[in-house]
């Protein structure tokens, strides 16, 4: 049994009691140094990549052959450290986010430069968002949001927490956002969590138990699939997955392919999107596709 103090609005102080708590307050969350000072150890594993996301809002101009919603620049390591997107949103405004690996990002000069994100989309590998925002009219002040680096905290690897305790979300794995599934895991681990508690009468600790090491079964392909992409840049710390060169490889082989190949594009876009797991890019005419050059040149 958890006993909570809690303050309202009144200063007013309650106690709630609780015999399970699930902790969803993100990256941010104070479990990790309450268990350090009980003395207990979570394991982790961690990636320094050194993001920057620099977000601005803007008005464009009319354009009758505007036929888009969405435009990404990513960059290709480990020539090019920045990429950016632009979205059509509500209010017919256009929210534009230039991301850095590496510090590549001079956050100060995007600040306090009157022309500064402009000139940092002007960085960009392709020059189509910055055309789009050349004309533009910015709405909005320059937010910076900062990644130093990813980290999966092992839950699961805990024999000792404390009964009833419950983590989930961005307080387990802070995942890379440039690739956009952080939300995508953690509706699955919500999606896991209902079941494991609508069905069986199975003790309580038990289903935590159960439900931490599901968890670890969600986030493990998708950690490996970004931090693959994220050791393409000299420099990064961590430790680097095995068959790294080998999944560097094919993934860069599947990307390009994509781009000539719709079945292999909308597979891609399915495990990016965590909507299919990551063999479904091996099935037999894929990796047909991929090997075949390689193949042909022999």
């Amino acid at each position: 049994m958890y006993l909570v103090l809690v303050q309202d609005s009144d200063h007013v102080i309650k106690t709630l009691e609780a015999d399970l708590i699930i902790d969803a307050s993100g990256v941010g969350s104070i479990s990790t140094s309450w268990l350090k000072k009980l003395g207990v150890h979570i394991p982790s594993e961690e990636v320094d990549i050194g993001l920057s996301y620099v977000s601005k809002f803007f008005r464009l101009p009319e354009n009758t052959n505007r036929d888009w919603k969405i435009k990404l620049v990513y960059p290709n390591p480990p020539f090019e450290k920045v990429g950016g997107t632009i979205s059509m949103v509500e209010g017919d405004r256009y929210m534009v986010t230039l991301i850095g690996y590496q510090e590549a990002i001079n956050e100060k000069e995007a600040l306090k430069i009157e022309t500064g994100f402009l000139e940092l989309a002007k960085r960009l590998p392709k020059l189509d968002i910055y055309n789009e925002i050349l004309n533009g009219t910015p709405i909005s002040e320059t937010s910076i949001f900062r990644v130093p680096k990813i980290i999966w905290k092992r839950f699961d690897k805990v024999n000792q927490l404390p009964n009833g305790l419950l983590v989930i979300g961005d307080t387990v794995c802070r995942i890379d956002p440039v690739f956009g599934q952080g939300m995508s895991i953690a509706v699955l681990e919500a999606l896991a969590l209902q079941k494991i508690f609508s069905n069986g009468n199975d003790p309580l600790q038990e289903r935590i138990t159960r439900f931490h090491k599901n968890v670890s079964q969600i986030i493990a392909p998708i950690w490996n699939m970004v931090i693959t992409e994220d050791f393409r840049y000299p420099g990064i710390s961590g430790n680097k997955p095995f068959g790294l060169s080998i999944q560097q490889w094919y993934a860069k082989k599947i990307f390009l392919l994509s781009s000539q190949n719709q079945d292999i594009y909308d597979s891609f876009i399915k495990v990016m999107n965590l909507i299919k797991p990551i063999t479904f890019l091996m099935r037999p005419r894929i990796l047909r596709k991929a090997f075949g050059r390689v193949l042909n040149k022999k």
